[in-house]
């Protein structure tokens, strides 16, 4: 760390603060968790005075990986206002911020603004703005995102899962689970089982947990039987 220092004192001193490229790697060094400090980083960010669109995806998801989600919000409207554009690799993280905060107002706004850059088919962004509905409890805004979709990964599926347990919409969750089984050629995962399993249980249902029991065991992990065998000891009490 020390010689990062040492690197970025040269570079303001012979006038490269402003050279877009240098600005780029250093502050992506000196974000790197093995190596990096976010205060330092931070320090330098303030005393640029035209960052890149590029710094400031790095300064939202380390703010959000602190914890700090209204600084990520507000660098997200600061980025805005200096006429950039935010790109796919920006909303995941202002995304993830919002939905820990609960501001549901400015949910909506963002989602409109992803409208508007036109994004809103990207598939990692649309993953992002489920799981940011579901954490704000609007199953209707999930619900919508997931259908508008042009194609649905893995992720897709599971959030719908798992946004539907959030929400305590136990059927709804299950029906998710047996509609990807039908309709899609992505198989369930280990997160899949998990949330589906969790719906199972509240709602009794041993005969898809018996199903799902057989899946893990023929294409999972096969340590994965201990979590069916915990929801089918629920599931018989």
């Amino acid at each position: 760390m020390s010689q990062l220092k040492q690197i970025q004192a040269h570079v303001f001193c012979i006038g490269l603060q402003q050279d877009r490229d240098t600005l780029n790697k250093l502050m992506a060094f000196s974000m790197d968790s093995s190596l990096g400090d976010f205060n330092y980083a931070n320090r330098i960010f303030n005393h640029i005075h035209d960052p890149s669109l590029f710094i400031y995806n790095l300064m939202i998801k380390a703010f959000v990986k602190r914890g700090s989600f209204c600084s990520a919000i507000s660098l997200f409207h600061q980025l805005r206002e200096h006429g950039l554009w935010p790109d796919n690799y920006t909303y995941p993280y202002v995304l993830k911020g919002i939905g820990c905060t609960g501001e549901v107002r400015k949910g909506e706004k963002i989602h409109a603004f992803v409208v508007k850059t036109g994004l809103e088919f990207d598939p990692y962004v649309c993953n992002s703005l489920m799981d940011m509905y579901a954490e704000l409890g609007l199953v209707e805004g999930f619900c919508q995102v997931f259908e508008e979709m042009p194609e649905r990964d893995s992720v897709s599926w599971n959030i719908m899962i798992s946004g539907y347990v959030k929400c305590r919409r136990f059927q709804e969750a299950v029906d998710v689970y047996r509609r990807m089984r039908m309709e899609s050629n992505k198989k369930p995962n280990e997160a899949t089982v998990v949330s589906t399993l969790s719906a199972c249980s509240v709602l009794r249902n041993v005969e898809l947990g018996k199903e799902i029991h057989s899946y893990i065991v023929n294409e999972l992990d096969f340590t994965y039987i201990y979590i069916y065998i915990y929801i089918y000891i629920s599931l018989d009490r």
